[in-house]
């Protein structure tokens, strides 16, 4: 029976028509979503629809959430300085102490780069990292203002990084000293990504895009 079904099919391809709604702004998935009472602080900038900022995380002006990234604040704060960018797939969480003694938190200084697929546990980031794609962070780590971590590399639990200066490597090790035409890279692509980002957000007006599709 299934094989007299199936040589009824017309040859001919039909066109399928499209699932408009699927291409509307709202969505059921909430990229703001608040735990028991620790609501996410948001003033500007751009987070992707489907990006996830949960519980005690407050975020500055101008930053930026690419797609799907998570940035979990519910076991110590996240915070996130204006200008900074977190790239796609990266994942942010915080552990409930540190051997140290210092506070658990997760935080990014201003106009900082998360690379993609890149991990932050309970770490402090200050201004104008660098940070490249699937790098992790462990928990009490300290990133100076400057520096460059390389793609791929593990920043150990506890490890100071100075600033300016490029590290790479599972575990990190000192490649070399930041320069100034560094410094202007790094700070262009950090400029770059947030022009990319606004572009991204002209696109979530108060209209959807499901008419584009309407035959």
């Amino acid at each position: 029976m299934l094989r007299r079904a199936l040589f009824k099919l017309p040859l001919r391809s039909q066109p399928v028509k499209l699932n408009t709604p699927y291409y509307e702004k709202l969505t059921r998935h909430r990229n703001l979503m608040p735990l028991y009472d620790l609501w996410p602080e948001y003033q500007n900038g751009f987070i992707a629809p489907s990006a996830t900022v949960v519980g005690e995380v407050e975020l500055e002006a101008n930053v930026t959430i690419w797609y799907n990234a998570v940035l979990r604040g519910d076991i110590n704060k996240i915070f996130i300085k204006s200008g900074s960018v977190i790239g796609e797939n990266v994942v942010i969480l915080t552990a409930s102490s540190l051997p140290t003694g210092i506070k658990a938190e997760a935080f990014v200084g201003n106009n900082s780069y998360i690379g993609p697929r890149s991990t932050l546990y309970s770490c402090t980031v200050l201004d104008y990292v660098h940070i490249g794609a699937g790098s992790v962070i462990c928990d009490g780590a300290r990133l100076e203002s400057g520096c460059v971590i390389l793609p791929g590399s593990v920043v150990p639990p506890g490890r100071l990084i100075p600033a300016k200066q490029i590290w790479g490597g599972n575990p990190v090790k000192f490649v070399k000293n930041l320069y100034e035409n560094d410094e202007m890279a790094v700070k262009e692509e950090i400029e770059h990504e947030y022009n990319s980002a606004m572009l991204h957000n002209e696109q979530f007006g108060e209209i959807g895009h499901a008419y584009m599709y309407e035959e």
